[in-house]
């Protein structure tokens, strides 16, 4: 996300919760950022693990980074993890395939 005026930008990513929080070193606690232990990551699955029957989620990270023409997937470390997606109407099934002509 780039505002006007800022030479930083905020990364924001979202995907499968281990990938996401593989990439976090960081928690949201508040208005600030805490470290991320690996007792927060066991809590942070064990929530999850109890949705997944449930409710499709997700994770969601973010980071301030110096602005650049392009952003690629090694900028996704050292994130803070901000919270969880849940997604209460699950995707629709995709249609069956037609058989060649």
């Amino acid at each position: 996300m780039r505002r006007p005026g800022q030479d930083e930008d905020t990364l924001i990513t979202k995907g499968a919760l281990d990938a996401v929080v593989a990439a976090c070193t960081g928690m949201r606690q508040g208005a600030n950022a805490a470290t991320l232990t690996d007792a927060d990551r066991d809590a942070l699955r064990e929530r999850a693990a109890a949705w997944r029957r449930r409710i499709p989620r997700a994770g969601l990270a973010t980071r301030t980074i110096a602005q650049r023409e392009r952003y690629a997937v090694d900028d996704e470390q050292a994130m803070v993890f901000e919270g969880f997606l849940l997604f209460f109407d699950p995707p629709k099934p995709m249609p069956p395939r037609r058989s060649g002509s």
